[in-house]
C-alpha cells in the first residue's frame, strides 16, 4: 500500500500536562525541601574542642563523673607496663 506522502499522518505522542494533584505536590514537595535547607542554615554546627589543651585533672574528673571505676592514667614519659 504505497500512499502519497500528503496522505500520510504523523502522530506525535501525548503532550504530557500536569495534574492539579502533581502540582499542589510539587508544590508542597518544593517547600518542604525549601523550609528543611532553611532550618539546616539556622543550626548551629557542631564545636568539637580541642583536646591537646586539656589537662590531666580535668580528663580524670570528666571520667569519674561517669562512672564509679577507679581508673588510672600513667603520665607520658611512663612506658613501663
Amino acid at each position: 500500500m504505497n500512499l502519497p506522502l500528503s496522505q500520510v499522518k504523523v502522530l506525535s505522542p501525548p503532550k504530557l500536562e500536569p495534574s492539579v494533584e502533581d502540582k499542589a505536590f510539587v508544590a508542597a514537595f518544593d517547600k518542604l525541601m525549601l523550609d528543611d535547607v532553611q532550618n539546616r542554615r539556622e543550626e548551629n554546627p557542631k564545636v568539637f574542642h580541642d583536646i591537646s589543651s586539656v589537662t590531666r585533672s580535668e580528663c580524670l574528673s570528666a571520667l569519674s563523673a561517669r562512672s564509679n571505676v577507679a581508673l588510672q592514667i600513667k603520665p607520658k614519659g611512663d612506658n613501663a607496663k
